[in-house]
């Protein structure tokens, strides 16, 4: 069972390094599915059993059958309620998410719908371009303030730093194709150590686009914009912007 998981775990963790397009992509997907199928057929024929042979053997005769028939119900009661509660999880709405997570969410939301913002949940920046509501659409200005990959290592360690340059490159690489000839993409983010190695204007000119204007950023420009911890248990939290810059970028077409 600790192979099969191990495997797994693998699978997903490589997962994040390779395209969605590749063959490898794919491969790893069916080892997944096939880590997880050992590991029941492992856990049957080992663990699995252990609950009714110990039942068997540590109840009285006399309340054996009342006794291993509640232990039954329980047992599969249970099991009905983590499969129900994983599918609720599952539809859960990230706006839903939103409120419960954070304080000032149920206020925010509510008083954007009321100055008629369209508000647009699990947006995924690798592929936003493709989103049903945004393919349509061209923006005068795309704007991401202090983007953050989330927590997997420290921050000083080449690994997370590449984690978010995989973020950043892929928005901008999603935002370009989304904008007008004449329109503009504005990243905010710390320009202190280590934040300096994700190199935000190298990414931008892979992508083909130049810096017109790098500012330093003003919490103020943004009424009502309060930064909070993306997870964890302070995730309500505001955390130091510390010393930042506003990168706006155009395409080059454009010039």
């Amino acid at each position: 069972m600790a192979l099969s998981l191990l495997v797994v775990s693998i699978s997903f963790y490589l997962k994040e390094y390779i395209s969605p397009d590749s063959d490898l992509y794919a491969t790893l997907s069916l080892v997944s599915v096939a880590g997880v199928v050992v590991m029941v057929i492992a856990f049957s024929l080992g663990l699995g059993a252990m609950p009714w042979i110990i039942m068997s053997e540590i109840l009285p005769i006399n309340i054996k059958g009342l006794a291993g028939s509640f232990a039954t119900l329980a047992n599969w009661f249970f099991s009905w309620l983590v499969t129900l509660t994983t599918n609720l999880l599952l539809d859960w709405s990230s706006g839903e998410s939103l409120v419960l997570i954070y304080g000032s969410a149920s206020s925010s939301l509510t008083e954007l719908e009321s100055l008629g913002c369209t508000i647009l949940h699990e947006v995924d920046v690798h592929d936003m371009k493709e989103h049903h509501y945004l393919n349509n659409n061209n923006f005068d200005q795309i704007i991401f303030n202090l983007p953050h990959a989330g927590f997997t290592w420290r921050e000083i360690d080449e690994v997370q730093i590449q984690s978010h340059r995989r973020l950043v490159s892929g928005f901008l690489q999603n935002a370009k194709e989304m904008i007008y000839i004449d329109g503009e993409i504005h990243i905010s983010h710390k320009t202190a150590h280590p934040f300096s190695k994700w190199d935000i204007k190298g990414l931008a000119e892979e992508e083909g686009l130049i810096l017109i204007e790098e500012v330093d950023f003003q919490q103020s420009f943004y009424p009502g914009y309060s930064n909070k911890r993306g997870s964890g248990l302070q995730c309500d939290q505001s955390f130091p912007i510390g010393k930042s810059s506003t990168f706006k970028f155009s395409s080059m077409s454009y010039l």
